[in-house]
């Protein structure tokens, strides 16, 4: 099940997470949805419980694009 994150971001829309099965789908304002997986799953419960005080292109750069573990399966405009 996912769990949605939305919050003021310069960049990000929508942030969807999903602790279960360590997946990440990004909604950039420009309308870009990229969908990753294999994310750390701690990463993942470290934004559940803290995303109000954490930026998410931060969180979304560190753990998701420039991650060597995490992996893009799925990517629209």
């Amino acid at each position: 099940m996912y769990y949605i994150i939305i919050h003021k971001s310069q960049a990000i829309k929508v942030l969807a997470v999903d602790l279960i099965k360590g997946k990440a789908v990004v909604e950039f304002k420009d309308g870009h949805t990229y969908s990753y997986s294999n994310v750390n799953r701690l990463a993942i419960l470290n934004l559940m419980l803290h995303s109000v005080e954490m930026s998410l292109g931060r969180w979304v750069n560190t753990n998701c694009v420039h991650n060597k573990r995490a992996e893009l399966f799925a990517y629209t405009y």
